[in-house]
């Protein structure tokens, strides 16, 4: 019973993890019936939008594409199909297949990490094994759905943890949650800069509120803010990094005249 007590949070994130998986099994088994649905002996995509990913992937691995023929050449759900065709043993089509049910599952870990927060870990677990399912997320990331939807609930979620982490412990780590899953949401969903300025605006506001002299929330802003910046990617990975250093060793620094200041700087 301790051993259960102490491995709890994966064995329910593995648990929840294998029921999301299997449950968007369905649909292989659903249209595997319909010789329609098969080409080349593998069961086609069920999105139209998916197909131009698909493109876009298939171009990357052939190492080029035509000027103006509107390839998603380089976007980020093609650049994941092409790096996973490049390091596993499967075609390119069967990746397209299965990539969502893999992926779209990934929202019962932010979930139940949430319910760790919270100490209400069981409780939790549950409500991931119906949110992995709830419709219509459940309908657009099954298998064969291969678009971009797949993620778009998964990383803010995992955004939301890290704001819920930094208040109940306060660490630096949930700054890196924080940021990093912001920009990982803002590389894989480009329209998704609203939600992302709306949820920097709504903790902010809630910081002015009832917590304005925790300097901690305003470093969990300024980290906000530059994920969402237009800057290049690569070097907002290094600012965030960099402030991330600055807080570790030199958190003396950071009174709020300097924080001020850079605000300043990022706007």
């Amino acid at each position: 019973m301790q051993i259960l007590n102490k491995y709890q949070i994966p064995i329910f994130i593995i648990i929840a993890y294998l029921f999301a998986i299997l449950c968007r099994m369905e649909w292989v088994i659903w249209a595997s019936g319909y010789s329609d649905f098969i080409w080349n002996n593998q069961l086609m995509i069920s999105t139209n939008d998916g197909y131009a990913y698909a493109e876009g992937a298939r171009d990357m691995i052939a190492g080029f594409h035509q000027p103006n023929d509107l390839s998603y050449y380089g976007t980020p759900l093609s650049t994941i199909t092409f790096l996973l065709a490049e390091i596993l043993p499967f075609s390119l089509e069967t990746i397209i297949l299965y990539l969502s049910i893999f992926l779209a599952s990934l929202i019962v870990i932010p979930i139940i990490l949430i319910g760790k927060e919270f100490n209400q870990t069981k409780a939790f677990f549950i409500a991931s094994l119906l949110a992995s399912i709830a419709n219509s997320y459940y309908n657009r990331t099954m298998a064969g759905y291969y678009d971009t939807d797949m993620l778009v609930i998964v990383l803010p979620l995992f955004t939301l943890w890290g704001l819920i982490r930094l208040h109940f412990r306060g660490d630096l780590i949930s700054f890196l949650i924080i940021a990093l899953s912001m920009l990982a949401y803002n590389w894989w969903y480009p329209s998704s800069y609203t939600l992302c300025v709306g949820i920097t605006i709504f903790y902010a506001i809630y910081t002015f509120v009832f917590e304005r002299k925790n300097i901690a929330n305003y470093q969990a802003i300024l980290f906000m803010i530059l994920a969402i910046t237009s800057a290049w990617y690569s070097l907002r990975i290094a600012l965030i990094f960099g402030l991330f250093g600055l807080i570790y060793f030199r958190s003396s620094l950071l009174n709020f005249k300097v924080m001020s200041l850079l605000f300043v700087a990022v706007l």
